[in-house]
C-alpha cells in the first residue's frame, strides 16, 4: 500500500511539471554575428569555392521559427529566409534556373538545416545536398556545413563572433 501511494505521488508530481521543464531546451541563436576567418576551418569563407558562408548573419528566433538575414561578400542584397521549426520546407530565392528547398529542425539543442540546391543547365541538372549543424557556446556560433554533389563530399566549419 505504501508503495502504491509513493508511485501515485511520483506520477502526480511529474504531471504537475510543465512540459517546457521536462523537454530539452533549445539554443538561442538570436543576434548579429560576424564570420571569424581565424577561428574557422581553413577555406571556410563567404562565397568560397566549395562551401560558402555569409560574412555577416542576423538571426531572429522565436519558439516557432528562426529568421536568417545573410550578407555575402560581393552581393548587394542580403538573403532572407524564415524557417519554421515544424520541419516544413521553404523555397529559397536564389537565381534564375536555380531552385533551392530547405528545412530546419532541432536535433537535441542544436539547429539542423538541410537543403537541396538544383541548378538546371543545357547539360542537365546539377544537384548539391547540404546539411548544417549549428551550435553556440557563449558569444561564438559554429556552423558545420557538409555539401555533397556527384559523389564528392566536403565539410567546413565557420565560426562567428557575436557583434550584439
Amino acid at each position: 500500500m505504501k508503495r502504491v501511494v509513493l508511485l501515485l505521488i511520483g506520477a502526480v508530481s511529474l504531471a504537475a511539471v510543465p512540459p517546457s521543464v521536462t523537454a530539452q531546451a533549445h539554443q538561442d541563436y538570436s543576434g548579429k554575428w560576424a564570420l571569424s576567418q581565424s577561428k574557422s576551418t581553413r577555406g571556410a569563407a563567404g562565397n568560397g569555392a566549395s562551401i560558402s558562408f555569409p560574412s555577416d548573419l542576423i538571426v531572429t528566433q522565436s519558439n516557432n521559427d528562426v529568421k536568417l538575414e545573410m550578407h555575402y561578400p560581393r552581393i548587394e542584397q542580403p538573403q532572407i529566409v524564415v524557417f519554421q521549426f515544424d520541419g516544413s520546407e521553404v523555397t529559397i530565392p536564389v537565381a534564375e534556373g536555380v531552385v533551392e528547398k530547405a528545412k530546419a529542425s532541432w536535433q537535441g539543442d542544436k539547429l539542423t538545416i538541410t537543403a537541396r540546391h538544383v541548378v538546371t543547365t543545357q547539360f542537365g541538372e546539377f544537384v548539391t545536398e547540404t546539411s548544417e549543424t549549428w551550435s553556440r557556446t557563449g558569444n561564438l556560433l559554429s556552423i558545420q556545413k557538409t555539401a555533397s554533389s556527384e559523389g564528392i563530399k566536403d565539410t567546413q566549419t565557420a565560426v562567428f563572433d557575436q557583434k550584439s
